[in-house]
C-alpha cells in the first residue's frame, strides 16, 4: 500500500516501506519540489509523497516487481494523441465529459502526470500540465523524481497554473471551442455560437418510503450513485445481523431479500428477528465481500449469485472469471485488466456501504460480462431508498470536434477570474483566439491578462477577444481579470 493525503497531513499506512518513504521525500526535495505543502483545498494537491503511481515505486527503490511492470511498458508510441489509449489528449477529452460532476470536494481524476518520463516533448508536458490544472484534476508525479529535466521541473513547479489547479472555487474547465484552421481563421460568429457546451444538471436522490420502490424506467430500486466521505448518507449504510446471515440498514428495519417467486431482490421490512432472521431469503453468504470485491451467493443454492445489471437487483448463475489474464482464478487478489464478474462482485467497505463494482470498471464490456445500462466510473451503493438512475456523463454538442486541432478551453475562477487555455494539437504554428462570449464574459468587458507560463502581465484585452500564436503541441495559457469601468 502506498501513502495517502488526509487533509494537508500525510498518512503513510503501516504497510508502506518507510525507507523507500523517505527516499523519495528526500528525491523530491533534492529536486526543489516540497511533497508536503498543500492547499486548504483537501482533494486537490501537487506533488503528493504517496505518489499513487506504482511505476515510480518500481523505478525509485525497489527492484522491478512484476505486479508494476505494466504500468511501465506504455512507451511504445507517443502519448500525445486523441485515441483513448494515448493517455493526454484522450484522457483529457474523456474527463471533459465529467465535468458536470466535478465540485469541491469531488475533482475528476485525469490520471498520473507522464511529464518527465520521456515519451512527450517539452510542448507536449506544457499542455499535459496545463490541461490538467484547467481541469482541477488532482497533480500526481508519475516520473522519477530524481531523473526530472530542467524542463520538466519547470513546468511541474509552476506556481501560477498550480494556483488555478487548487483555486477554491472547484470548477472544472472545460473544453468550450474546438476548430479547424480554415474555421479559426475565418472567426465566423455563426460557427463560434453553435460550439457553446452545453449545460447539465445530474437527477437529484428522490426519497420513497422503505419497502415500497416507486419501478419506472427512470428509477432503480435500491440501487444509489454513491456518496463519499462525510456525505454517507444513512440510506447507503448497511450492517450485517448478529448472526453474520443477512443485511440490515442501520435501524435495523429492513434487509435485503430475494423474492420466493421471482429472479428480483429487493430492500424489504426485515422478517422475524433481527438477530435470527427466520427467513432464508433474507439470509446470504457473502464470501469475502466484507474484505474484497466477491460474489454474494444464496446460501442454500451456491450457484445463485446476486447481481446488479444496472437496472435491477435481481439472482443469476454464478459465472466463473474471465479477463485479459491467461489464467486468472481470482481477479480480486492477481492483476486484471478487466474482470467479467464485475456485474456479480459486492463490497462491504469501510463506510458501511455495500457497493457494486459493475459501474466501476472502465474499458468496455469484458467477455462474458453482460452490456451496462449505466454510466462506466458512477459507483453505485445499495439503498434503502429507491433513486433515479444515473445520467450518462454529457457528451460535448455534436458540432464540437474534439479532433479539431484548434481548443479553446475555459472555467471561472475565484474572485470572477476566467482561466483561458488556447491549445494546439496539430502539425503547425497557429493563432488561436478565444472570444469573450466562448469563455464567458460579458461582450464590452475589458480584461487584464496574464501569461500563466510566463507570469508576464499582459496589459489590458478589448474587442471581446484575447489571442496568441501557439505553437504544434504546445499552449498559451491566461489569467483575465474582468475589469470594472473604474478600474482601466
Amino acid at each position: 500500500m502506498l501513502p495517502s493525503i488526509a487533509g494537508n497531513t500525510l498518512v503513510i499506512a503501516p504497510e508502506v516501506d518507510l525507507v523507500y518513504a523517505v527516499k523519495l521525500t528526500a528525491a523530491l526535495l533534492s529536486r526543489g519540489i516540497h511533497p508536503l505543502t498543500f492547499s486548504t483545498t483537501p482533494s486537490i494537491f501537487i506533488v503528493c509523497i504517496a505518489v499513487a503511481v506504482a511505476s515510480l515505486s518500481a523505478v525509485l527503490f525497489r527492484s522491478t516487481q512484476k505486479r508494476h511492470t505494466r504500468v511501465e511498458v506504455r512507451r511504445a508510441h507517443s502519448l500525445w494523441c486523441a485515441r483513448s489509449e494515448c493517455s493526454v489528449l484522450g484522457n483529457a477529452h474523456g474527463n471533459d465529459r465529467w465535468a458536470p460532476n466535478g465540485r469541491p470536494g469531488h475533482y475528476n481524476d485525469a490520471d498520473m502526470l507522464e511529464i518527465g518520463n520521456g515519451a512527450l516533448t517539452v510542448a507536449e508536458q506544457r499542455s499535459h500540465f496545463a490541461l490538467w490544472c484547467v481541469m482541477k484534476s488532482p497533480l500526481i508525479i508519475g516520473a522519477d523524481a530524481r531523473a526530472l529535466s530542467g524542463d520538466s521541473l519547470k513546468i511541474l513547479k509552476n506556481t501560477r497554473l498550480i494556483a488555478v489547479n487548487q483555486d477554491a472555487l472547484g470548477v472544472q474547465g472545460t473544453l468550450r471551442v474546438a476548430m479547424s484552421v480554415d474555421q479559426m481563421s475565418s472567426q465566423a460568429q455563426s460557427t463560434r455560437s453553435a460550439l457553446h457546451r452545453k449545460t447539465d444538471v445530474v437527477a437529484a436522490v428522490v426519497p420513497a418510503t422503505p419497502g415500497t420502490p416507486a419501478v419506472s424506467d427512470t428509477m432503480l430500486p435500491w440501487m444509489a450513485r454513491c456518496t463519499f466521505g462525510e456525505n454517507v448518507t444513512e440510506p447507503q449504510q448497511w450492517q450485517l445481523t448478529a448472526n453474520g446471515r443477512g443485511l440490515t440498514d442501520m435501524s435495523k428495519q429492513v434487509c435485503l431479500t430475494r423474492s420466493a417467486t421471482s429472479h428480483l431482490v429487493d430492500v424489504a421490512p426485515c422478517i422475524g428477528s433481527v438477530r435470527s432472521h427466520s427467513s432464508t431469503l433474507q439470509h446470504w453468504d457473502f464470501g469475502r465481500a466484507l474484505i474484497t470485491s466477491s460474489q454474494v451467493r444464496d446460501p442454500l443454492n451456491a450457484t445463485s449469485c446476486l447481481a446488479f445489471n444496472g437496472t435491477r437487483l435481481h439472482m443469476e448463475p454464478c459465472r466463473t472469471e474471465t479477463s485479459d489474464d491467461p489464467t486468472p482464478s481470482d481477479c480480486a487478489t492477481s492483476r486484471c485488466r478487466f474482470s467479467s464478474l464485475t456485474d456479480q462482485l459486492w463490497y462491504l467497505n469501510s463506510l458501511k456501504q455495500f457497493s457494486a463494482a459493475y459501474t466501476n470498471f472502465g474499458g468496455g464490456v469484458p467477455p462474458g460480462a453482460q452490456p451496462r445500462a449505466t454510466p462506466e466510473n458512477t459507483p453505485m451503493c445499495l439503498s434503502a431508498v429507491p433513486s433515479p438512475a444515473p445520467v450518462n456523463p454529457p457528451s460535448p454538442p455534436a458540432s464540437i470536434n474534439v479532433s479539431a486541432p484548434l481548443q479553446v478551453w475555459a472555467g471561472p475562477l475565484s474572485g470572477g477570474d476566467v482561466v483561458v487555455l488556447l491549445l494546439n494539437t496539430g502539425s503547425s504554428n497557429n493563432t488561436i483566439t478565444a472570444h469573450w462570449s466562448d469563455i464567458g464574459i460579458a461582450a464590452g468587458v475589458v480584461a487584464r491578462a496574464m501569461d500563466l507560463w510566463t507570469g508576464a502581465d499582459l496589459g489590458l484585452w478589448q474587442s471581446d477577444r484575447i489571442a496568441a500564436d501557439v505553437a504544434s503541441h504546445d499552449t498559451a495559457a491566461f489569467r483575465l481579470t474582468p475589469m470594472t469601468p473604474h478600474a482601466h
